[in-house]
Formats: structure tokens, C-alpha cells, sequence
């Protein structure tokens, strides 16, 4: 990251969904929409092995399925 870059944020908007607020530079540093997508990837990753181990499930693997809308990720798991 160029230590040029402005701040990245997120603020809740009125019908409660985070909205991220980057600015033109760091958008055309790399900070896109493609970013905040893997970003979104790996936050729904971590809330869902965090929810799984709360209730209980043992993790058993991770694959990445090829679809036509691109890459999926499938998290498997097992009742203890």
C-alpha cells in the first residue's frame, strides 16, 4: 500500500448496510470493487466458521468450486 493512500472506511447507512467509503485514489490503487468483494469473502468466511464453533460443528475442509459466476467457496462441517 503507498503510504500516500487516504483512509478506507465503512459507515452504517439508514437502512442499516455498511457502505465502504474509499476514495478515487485508493479505488485506483487496487481498494475496488473487486477488493471489497474478497474482503465481503473473507469476513462471511470468518462469521461462519465463528458461528459454526459456537454451535458446535467441527470444521472439515474448505474447497473452491469453479461456477459461471466465478469462484465459490464451500465450507464443510460435522455435527460433533
Amino acid at each position: 500500500m503507498d503510504c500516500a493512500s487516504n483512509d478506507i472506511g465503512f459507515a452504517r447507512d439508514s437502512t442499516g448496510v455498511f457502505r465502504a467509503l474509499i476514495s478515487e485514489y485508493d479505488r485506483g490503487i487496487g481498494f475496488d470493487d473487486g477488493w471489497l468483494g474478497r474482503l465481503a469473502q473473507i469476513y462471511k468466511e470468518r462469521q461462519t466458521m465463528a458461528v459454526a464453533k459456537a454451535k458446535g460443528y467441527v470444521f472439515k475442509g474448505k474447497d473452491v468450486i469453479d461456477t459461471p459466476q466465478g469462484k465459490k467457496i464451500q465450507l464443510r462441517f460435522a455435527v460433533r
